[in-house]
């Protein structure tokens, strides 16, 4: 199905083609993971699980996240990345028909540990594809490539909302798992990409240690986790406290795609934010707004339109970071070992995956969610707040991971 080797050349229509793949693939993938994440949780409260028991189960995602990224990064050095999201397609296909026929908790959690698969080794895999389509584009292509996944994720967390409130959870399921089926029949025509010969699984693995403990590799590791916990908990904890707050299904569909189109404006406008606000305090930004905005979207859940104001700019705070992370990586790794960069660091964003929505989860059982959530928020905060600290202390060297090339305009 995957035609030719990733070696081999691409021809003279690569990149066009290659991008085009490539944004289609990620519409389809956020569009599906969408639905899915927007249907779960409240799947889960309909069915009578209780909220310490949606957070295992959402969490139960981070446990694959965390194994699997790493793998998922070695064999998009060794073999290709087209492989690895083909094999991320197959796992979404399999979660959305075990939520679609089964409601036995373990199947549920089993379901959410083929989900977290998925996403671990889409990520790594499709970051490194798109930074290697064109080098000197690479910063503009990742940026395009996050807004164009958020722009799917709108439709996917509003179709999920408004689908549960309608049709149900088993046809919403269902549509979820034709999607992905079609989607894995978009790898046939990924074209391959350029590489170096294929290195040994040793010699794949060796900079890893290096990545771990070098001082400019903390940067990118601390805002992967930051960002990854709060769209963990706007995924989770949120939700249930949206609705416990009397929000109906669609209202909180609304509300997530209102947060989905301020990640799709970060994303392309990510070029003029970089420039206008420098990589330091646009980092600033993003810990201190992901954090703020949850909080304030706490404090002013009884008013729709502040709320609509606040989400979207959470959107924006979280798809700031997770580009800026990414372009982060691309600049700490060479071309041959991208797969491995975004999978060490992707281990940050699948790490608070795993550990945010069940302990947060387990200390709103014990003081409430809107409280868990003030919590989290005010951690979040933390870096941003130390922002210019870390970046005196991380980055000693003058040329570091600080990504400056801004897209041209209409490219």
């Amino acid at each position: 199905m995957l035609g030719s080797p990733d070696h081999a050349d691409p021809g003279p229509s690569a990149e066009l083609r290659a991008t085009t793949v490539l944004y289609a693939q990620t519409v389809l993938f956020s569009l599906t993971l969408g639905m899915i994440m927007m249907l779960t949780p409240l799947y889960v409260l309909e069915l009578g699980y209780s909220v310490a028991w949606l957070g295992v189960i959402i969490s139960a995602q981070g446990v694959f996240q965390l194994g699997l990224r790493l793998f998922g990064g070695v064999l998009s050095d060794r073999v290709g990345e087209r492989w690895v999201i083909a094999a991320n397609f197959l796992a979404l296909l399999s979660a959305a028909l075990l939520l679609a026929l089964f409601e036995t908790l373990w199947l549920l959690i089993l379901a959410q540990l083929l989900t977290g698969a998925s996403r671990s080794i889409y990520w790594t895999a499709s970051q490194s594809y798109a930074s290697r389509i064109n080098e000197a584009k690479a910063i503009s292509i990742i940026g395009r490539f996050f807004g164009i996944g958020a722009a799917g994720g709108i439709f996917g967390t509003f179709a999920g909302g408004l689908l549960a409130g309608t049709v149900g959870y088993t046809v919403g399921f269902l549509m979820t798992t034709g999607m992905a089926a079609v989607s894995l029949l978009t790898v046939a025509v990924q074209p391959s990409l350029p590489r170096k010969a294929a290195k040994s699984i040793r010699a794949i693995l060796a900079p890893i240690p290096a990545m771990f403990v070098r001082r400019t590799s903390q940067l990118p590791a601390i805002i992967s986790f930051g960002t990854s916990l709060v769209v963990a908990l706007v995924g989770s904890l949120m939700s249930a406290y949206l609705v416990q707050e009397g929000y109906s299904e669609t209202g909180v569909g609304l509300l997530r795609a209102v947060h989905g189109g301020g990640a799709v404006v970060a994303g392309f406008a990510y070029g003029l934010l970089i420039s206008k606000l420098g990589a330091r305090w646009l980092y600033a930004f993003v810990m201190l707004g992901s954090g703020g905005f949850l909080a304030l979207a706490v404090i002013a859940s009884g008013a729709f339109w502040p709320m609509l104001v606040l989400m979207f700019a959470l959107g924006v705070a979280f798809n700031a970071g997770r580009v800026l992370y990414a372009s982060m990586t691309a600049e700490l790794s060479a071309p041959e070992e991208r797969g491995v960069a975004m999978a060490v660091f992707g281990l940050y964003w699948a790490a608070a995956q795993l550990v945010g929505p069940v302990t947060f989860g387990l200390l709103a059982g014990l003081i409430g969610l809107a409280e868990s959530l003030l919590v989290a928020g005010a951690i979040i905060m933390v870096p941003g707040a130390l922002t210019p600290w870390l970046f005196s202390f991380f980055t000693p060297e003058p040329a570091t991971a600080v990504p400056t090339e801004v897209p041209e305009r209409g490219s």
